[in-house]
């Protein structure tokens, strides 16, 4: 089991160009999965499958919109290129848990399930907490105003 655990911690070794505080005419870097040979002791474990294949159509998804990001001069389009990037990698962090759920749910590991729908839930619905100057004004019984 060693070895998938080091080989699950190398696949998610990922160095991601950002383009946030680039000029808009420096080059965006693409992102670039850290390549180090893995020894396996026989099958390889079907989720590491499963992640590898999430990480791969990520990379290469990202290196898409880079590559537009990249010829991209308008400011609002690189914004909204930005943006489709972070979305591109909030998804596969969703599909890396939804891959270690489904594993965990036909091991029957309750506690793992649980964790793990607690941080899909929290990365798709994230609590907003307002600053005590933006939330809505209240009389003393809480109702408000």
């Amino acid at each position: 089991m060693t070895g998938h655990k080091t080989a699950f911690l190398i696949s998610l070794l990922l160095i991601t160009g950002t383009a946030a505080a680039q000029s808009e005419t420096e080059p965006v870097s693409t992102p670039e999965i850290v390549a180090t040979e893995i020894q396996t002791t026989g099958t390889e474990d079907p989720r590491m499958v499963e992640i590898r294949g999430v990480l791969d159509k990520e990379r290469r998804d990202v290196a898409d919109l880079v590559a537009v990001l990249n010829r991209t001069v308008d400011h609002a389009e690189r914004l909204a290129l930005q943006m489709n990037i972070a979305e591109v990698k909030k998804n596969a962090e969703v599909d890396m848990l939804k891959v270690q759920l489904k594993y965990a749910l036909s091991e029957n590991k309750d506690d793992a399930v649980a964790r793990l729908e607690a941080s899909i839930e929290s990365i798709l619905n994230p609590v907003v907490r307002l600053a005590p100057e933006q939330r809505p004004a209240t009389d003393e019984a809480g109702a408000r105003r």
